[in-house]
């Protein structure tokens, strides 16, 4: 069952991790009540900035970049513009939120992010996802099999080719910078016409790069059953995702998915692979009623064609995220009841301004807030950052 996307576009993801965190206090219900006077003046100094654009893999200074500070009550501190070299520097407290938004992109982007909880001396560093650059290394190498009778095309999987089609019985590999290996694994597996399922498949390993090849492929054998699972899900969790990626050397190929609602606490993905995996991703996504999703993941090294999880580790469930636009807050439910802690809550919240000129700017707001222990157990507001909303494009 596919899950729409609500029409707010907010979204609230807890990740787990591993590791103390020591300068946040627990957001429960159990502190002490502590005398003022003598609490110490929080740190104060300065953080540095360092924006970037990323448009291939190599990044280059962003300028023009707005940088402002929000103290821990709300109020405006300090604000400045990246310089040609994408850096800035502002005034902090301990415990500040340093906000950046990026000048509008092509796409009428705003780009917002918050980081909570800074300190003096820290270096934030902001930036675009970057893009593969794809530049051929050398010359390519060719790869070459066996015709399959029945079969009508095939597809190829190796570290820069995933799952490329082809009607012939040759392929040029490429390598780029991002992908290249001194060995790696090569795939094929055919389509059968008649049955229009993929039936054989040829898989070499630890093949050495050879500039211009030819690197001819072993025989086709028949595709195996493979099956992962995840069991001991809690009765509250409605709906479920799973996919499974087995792993050829570090080489992905023929994903299989399965899911829907558990089954006794137990959910399966069944689906016809090459022989020869040695490795398994299973990633699960968890749906529960009124709450948000949990995405789960886990690679496994396998020897078989079978794999299960017991009894996943599962993360507070979140839900009912309110933007008050008056307030500039956002509030939400939690239940971490059979929970364990989260280490790091990521919150991306959206939105776009439109003009009486029908223009439209989009911003996307991405504070990070890490804390220690549990999430809160009831309503918990989460301060707006000054100036990310209600701005003119």
């Amino acid at each position: 069952m596919r899950h729409p996307v609500r029409t707010l576009l907010l979204g609230l993801l807890v990740v787990a991790g591993c590791g103390k965190v020591d300068k946040f206090v627990d957001a429960g219900d159990d502190d002490a009540p502590v005398d003022s006077m003598t609490l110490d003046a929080p740190e104060m100094g300065t953080v540095n900035i360092v924006a970037v654009d990323r448009p291939i893999l190599t990044a280059t200074a962003a300028p023009g970049v707005l940088v402002f500070v929000t103290g821990r009550d709300g109020t405006p501190g300090a604000r400045a513009t990246t310089d040609t070299d994408g850096h800035a520097t502002v005034a902090v407290s301990a415990g500040d939120f340093v906000t950046t938004m990026y000048p509008r992109n092509s796409f009428d982007q705003f780009i917002v992010t918050t980081f909570a909880n800074v300190a003096p001396g820290d270096t934030l560093t902001v930036g675009n996802r970057p893009q593969n650059d794809f530049t051929p290394i050398g010359t390519g190498m060719a790869v070459s099999w066996t015709a399959v009778a029945g079969a009508d095309y095939y597809y190829v999987y190796a570290p820069c080719a995933n799952g490329t089609y082809t009607q012939s019985t040759t392929f040029t590999l490429n390598t780029y910078s991002w992908c290249t290996q001194t060995t790696f694994d090569v795939v094929v597996v055919a389509h059968n016409a008649t049955t229009g399922t993929f039936t054989m498949s040829s898989h070499a390993a630890a093949v050495a790069w050879l500039d211009g090849g030819p690197i001819p492929m072993p025989a086709f054998t028949a595709v195996v059953s493979m099956t992962t699972s995840v069991s001991g899900l809690p009765a509250s969790v409605s709906d479920t995702n799973l996919t499974g990626f087995p792993y050829y050397g570090a080489v992905n190929a023929q994903t299989f998915y399965g899911g829907g609602p558990p089954a006794a606490g137990t959910i399966t993905a069944t689906g016809n692979v090459p022989a020869g995996a040695n490795g398994l991703r299973t990633q699960y996504t968890l749906y529960r009623n009124a709450f948000g999703p949990q995405l789960g993941f886990e690679f496994a090294t396998i020897t078989g064609t079978s794999h299960t999880i017991t009894n996943p580790s599962l993360l507070p469930w979140i839900g009912d995220a309110i933007a008050n636009a008056a307030t500039r807050q956002l509030t939400w439910i939690a239940d971490s009841s059979g929970a364990d802690p989260a280490d790091l809550l990521t919150i991306e919240l959206y939105w776009h301004h439109d003009t009486p000129a029908f223009a439209y700017a989009f911003f996307g707001w991405s504070p990070l807030q890490p804390i220690l222990g549990r999430l809160p157990s009831g309503n918990e507001d989460l301060e707006h950052a000054q100036g990310t909303k209600d701005r003119n494009p």
